[in-house]
């Protein structure tokens, strides 16, 4: 029995050290209606207010994300449009020989 205990303890600690090691403490100021909101759903879904903001956080930068990726893109189109449109008139330019 007291072996188990030893294990058990040990277990958690463990777990909680793998747990604790990833995470990082912040100072967050939260405006007062947000924060209340914020209340009201993690008291709904039963969900802890930390691992609610993190999936906020998650889904934001992932959103971010693909906001950077799409300016980047229609960047990129842009320039090769611009080589494209060239291309195509140095070939209307070219003469052909029938």
């Amino acid at each position: 029995m007291i072996a188990l205990k030893v294990d058990l303890y040990i277990l958690i600690t463990y777990i909680c050290y793998i747990y604790y090691d990833h995470m990082k403490v912040i100072s967050l100021n939260i405006d007062e209606i947000i924060f209340s909101e914020t209340e009201k759903i993690v008291s709904v879904l039963k969900k802890p207010r930390n691992r609610y903001i993190n999936e906020a956080i998650d889904f934001y930068n992932k959103h971010q994300q693909r906001t950077m990726l799409e300016k980047k893109l229609q960047k990129e189109s842009e320039i090769v449009k611009e080589n494209s449109m060239n291309i195509l008139n140095d070939f209307e330019e070219f003469e052909y020989g029938d």
